[in-house]
């Protein structure tokens, strides 16, 4: 059974990433990092069913006046999210992010395979999963 939809504060952050990530315009990679960080920091510290209710809450359509594509942009900020590892990590200070950034590789994951629709599959068929 699907959860209720709930525009919660991961709708919120979903609605930033549509209206002001714009992938290979300058600045872009600092606005990943941030919205990256708060996506995660959000999705784990609310868990799994918030981020299907603010998933399943969107509705204003997956693609955007310019043609950008919100799947596409998550995709993004999927992988801007493992810049936070190994050196040059400073991206989060970089981008002003001022959360504390004590979360695993695992729980990245764990985050982005509840917010694709499918899970996994979803994230694995879009080429996001190492290995």
């Amino acid at each position: 059974m699907e959860p209720a939809s709930e525009k919660n504060g991961l709708y919120d952050l979903l609605t930033g990433v549509f209206d002001n990530c714009h992938f290979g315009t300058a600045g872009s990679s600092l606005m990943a990092a941030r919205y990256a960080a708060e996506i995660v920091d959000w999705g784990v510290k609310n868990g799994a069913l918030a981020i299907q209710k603010g998933a399943s809450a969107w509705d204003r359509g997956m693609e955007n006046e310019f043609g950008e594509d919100l799947a596409d942009k998550l995709s993004n900020l999927y992988f801007a999210a493992f810049s936070f590892y190994g050196p040059g990590t400073d991206i989060l200070t970089d981008c002003g992010w001022e959360g504390t950034w004590d979360y695993s590789a695992r729980d990245v994951t764990k985050v982005f395979q509840t917010l694709f629709p499918g899970g996994e599959d979803a994230v694995d068929r879009r080429g996001l999963l190492p290995g």
